[in-house]
């Protein structure tokens, strides 16, 4: 089963202090060659580009996560000026 999760998902689910160990945790696998990733993917397009970012941890079960974010300045700036 695949789980989406937005930012106040996360927020709700997961507080400051286990969020730091977590990210320790999964830099310590990383370093130990036991973590998948990550990898990383940019696709120049006019105007900005899109990029994905991945990554994957062997725990009790396997884990990947996934982020993509698109990056447009110029419509960015368009957007908050007017």
């Amino acid at each position: 089963m695949t789980l989406v999760l937005t930012r106040g998902d996360v927020a709700a689910l997961l507080t400051l202090d286990e969020c730091i160990a977590a990210v320790e945790h999964a830099f310590a696998l990383q370093a130990e060659g036991k973590a998948l990733g990550p990898g990383v993917l940019g696709l120049h397009v006019p105007g900005g580009g899109f990029h994905v970012k991945a990554a994957g941890l062997p725990l009790e079960r396997f884990y990947f996560a996934a982020k993509l974010n698109a990056n447009f300045p110029d419509k960015l700036t368009s957007c908050v000026t007017r």
